[in-house]
């Protein structure tokens, strides 16, 4: 077992020389960068989408699914109805068939997984942990190297599944009189487990038979299905339709296809039978979510990376002069380093939406100048 530094706050030691210092500012360099972009592209996304759906909604028309209106044609339609198709989609190895808008074999594979705990070590200096291994046996999806592992040799897993997660898809799907085309299609991921007759393991291929075990939703590949060892698989079969859909899209002819706005395209669908102007809300909440998860990585970015850079400049308050004396005394690197970052992600949100609402950019940047101002009105810590 190794041992592993267990502090409480970023700090170097006095031996630091150059070297070291480049090891805390470029990495935080790298990582307080990379923030950047990524908001910035988050934010035109958001507003972006914003801007089309605001500018849809009043102009769509809810038609019926029976017949074509020529009139409708080039413009914004919803459309609710039954999607079918006419395929049978099947999978070429396993022999599985669907009549189905989709068909998704799933690949699990039974592996060894590593976790390292640390633990106190009573023989230790103060303060120091060791790190305690464990393995387990678990279903994964994806493949789990096990190089890395502390004891490869003796928990080794296979390098690659000699089947992999697929997933067919129908070519033609019709909603009612109307065709959905490709980038419809493709939103469509309300799955069902797949219930297998009786002799689906005989339409197997011949090498598969002797090992395969056939399970309610697919096979179990192995010697035994109540006690698996590594490198077993378990293959399970889920379709998609046919189904009750909601679109929202440009109508063109007997097609239906994402409408262009000037700043992307409208192309709703939802499951089941939903009004225009039910889909026009979900729609701004399902961006929504997406918006404020990669808010909170861009600010996690820049919120370790100016903390890492922090380290050693607050290390060098001494030499810096007054200002920079009068920051360390105020906060460490942790806290500098989230007031910085919280100032900063809110800055550069506001700054991509000030045209698109004005109102909305100002309470943003209003924010940051009151996380600066935040800073200066911490008390001095007192010396330890």
């Amino acid at each position: 077992m190794s041992d592993i530094s267990d502090t409480d706050s970023l700090e170097l030691p006095q031996t630091d020389g150059p070297n070291r210092i480049y090891c805390w500012i470029l990495p935080g360099l790298a990582l307080f960068l990379a923030a950047f972009p990524l908001l910035f592209w988050n934010e035109s996304k958001t507003l972006d989408q914003y801007r089309s759906l605001e500018k849809g909604m009043p102009e769509v028309h809810s038609v019926r699914m029976d017949r074509i209106d020529p009139e409708m044609d080039g413009k914004l339609v919803h459309v609710s109805g039954l999607a079918i198709t006419g395929e049978r989609l099947r999978d070429p190895v396993f022999g599985v068939s669907a009549n189905a808008v989709k068909l998704r074999r799933r690949v699990q594979v039974y592996q060894w997984r590593e976790r390292r705990v640390p633990v106190a070590d009573e023989n230790g200096a103060e303060g120091e942990k060791e790190t305690a291994v464990i393995y387990e046996k678990t279903w994964s999806d994806a493949m789990i190297p096990s190089s890395e592992f502390r004891a490869a040799a003796e928990h080794a897993n296979p390098s690659a599944p000699p089947y992999a997660t697929r997933e067919f898809t129908a070519k033609t799907v019709t909603l009612g009189v109307f065709t959905l085309s490709r980038p419809f299609i493709e939103q469509i991921d309300r799955y069902q487990p797949m219930q297998l007759d009786r002799d689906a393991a005989s339409r197997l291929p011949l090498d598969l038979r002797w090992n395969a075990h056939r399970e309610p939703h697919g096979f179990f590949i192995g010697s035994n299905p109540k006690a698996p060892e590594i490198g077993d698989m378990k293959i399970n079969f889920q379709s998609a339709g046919p189904l009750t859909l909601s679109v929202v899209g440009r109508q063109a002819g007997n097609l239906l296809l994402p409408y262009p706005t000037d700043r992307g395209v409208i192309s709703l669908l939802r499951v089941g039978a939903h009004s225009a102007n039910g889909m026009f809300p979900q729609a701004r909440h399902r961006r929504a979510l997406l918006t404020w998860g990669l808010r909170l990585g861009g600010f996690g970015l820049m919120f370790f990376g100016l903390a890492l850079m922090l380290v050693p400049i607050l290390r060098k308050a001494e030499a810096g002069g007054p200002f920079l004396k009068g920051v360390a005394d105020r906060a460490g690197p942790w806290l500098l380093g989230f007031l910085m970052a919280s100032a900063l992600s809110f800055a550069a949100i506001a700054s991509v939406w000030f045209a698109a609402r004005p109102i909305l950019a100002a309470v943003l940047v209003g924010t940051a100048v009151l996380f600066i101002i935040g800073l200066w009105m911490l008390p001095e810590r007192s010396a330890t």
